[in-house]
C-alpha cells in the first residue's frame, strides 16, 4: 500500500536504526525499483533501498501464493464442509448475481440468519458496503478510530458485506478492508453479497498491488454460490399482497 511522506519516515527510520545492528525480513508485491511509488517520495525510497540493498539478499517467490498452497493442502487431508462433516477453519462465502438483480436477496434471508447467530452469542453483523465505508470515514475523525473500527469489523466470528463492490472503492478506503481481511484470514467467516463475479473483482478494487492483497486474503477458501435469477424481494412482495388480509 502507498505510504504518504509522514508515514514513509517511520520505515526508513526503523530500517535505518536496525542498518549493520539487526535483521530486518520485508515481504513485499512491489520490486525495489518501484518503491519511489509506494513511499511517495524518490529520495526517501532511495535511502530506504540503499540500507536494504547493501547488506540485504533478495529473495524472489513465484508460483501460486502460500494461501492457495495452504488452502489446497487442506484440501487434500480430507477436510469436509457444510452437510458433509465440520469445517475445521472457516472460509469466505461469496454469492454472485448474475442477472444483475438486487444483490440483498440473499442478504433478507442473512440478515434474519444473523439476527439468530447472535441470540446464539455467535458474534455476528450484516452491513451494506456503502454503510462500511461510513463507518470509516466516521471513524478517521477520531483519534486511533480507525485502528478501532478494524478491531471491530474483525472480530466478529461472521461479517455480512452487502453491495460488495457495487462502487468502486478509492484508494484510502480499500486499507480499512484489506487490514480487517488480514485479521479474519483463516480465523472468521466472511460472507460477500455481489452483483460481480470473481473475474471482475480485482478491475473493481483498482487492479494493482492493493488489489492482489485484498484478493488474496479472500477467493482462495471460497465457496462460491449463484443465486440464479430469483428475486427475493418480488417473491416477498408477491406473497404478501396474494395473502388473505384480516
Amino acid at each position: 500500500m502507498p505510504f504518504d511522506v509522514d508515514g514513509a519516515r517511520l520505515p526508513c527510520q526503523v530500517i535505518s536504526e536496525s542498518y549493520e545492528r539487526r535483521s530486518v525480513i520485508s515481504a513485499a508485491n512491489v520490486e525495489s525499483g518501484r518503491w519511489g511509488t509506494v513511499f511517495a517520495d524518490d529520495k526517501l525510497a532511495a535511502a530506504i533501498v540503499d540500507r536494504v540493498a547493501r547488506h540485504g539478499r533478495l529473495v524472489e517467490f513465484g508460483g501460486p501464493s502460500h494461501r492457495l498452497e495452504e488452502s489446497l493442502m487442506l484440501g487434500k487431508s480430507g477436510r469436509q464442509g457444510g452437510a458433509g462433516g465440520p469445517v475445521t477453519k472457516p472460509e469466505e462465502l461469496s454469492c454472485t448475481d448474475p442477472k444483475e438483480i438486487h444483490a440483498q436477496n440473499l442478504n433478507l434471508g442473512l440478515t434474519k440468519h444473523t439476527k439468530e447467530a447472535c441470540a446464539s452469542r455467535v458474534r455476528a453483523d450484516c452491513i451494506r458496503c456503502p454503510d462500511f465505508e461510513e463507518a470509516w470515514k466516521d471513524a478517521q475523525e477520531r483519534p486511533g478510530g480507525v485502528a478501532k473500527a478494524v478491531r471491530k469489523y474483525g472480530a466478529f466470528q461472521v461479517l455480512v458485506l452487502d453491495e460488495w463492490l457495487l462502487s468502486r472503492p478509492d484508494d484510502g478506503f480499500r486499507r480499512f478492508p484489506l487490514e480487517i481481511f488480514e485479521l479474519r484470514c483463516d480465523e472468521r467467516s466472511t460472507i460477500f453479497c455481489t452483483q460481480y463475479r470473481q473475474k471482475d473483482w480485482h478491475a473493481r478494487l483498482g487492479a494493482d498491488v492493493t488489489a492482489e492483497a485484498i484478493m488474496d486474503r479472500i477467493v482462495h477458501k471460497t465457496a462460491w454460490v449463484d443465486m440464479g435469477e430469483m428475486n427475493m424481494r418480488a417473491a416477498i412482495r408477491t406473497a404478501t399482497s396474494s395473502s388473505p388480509r384480516s
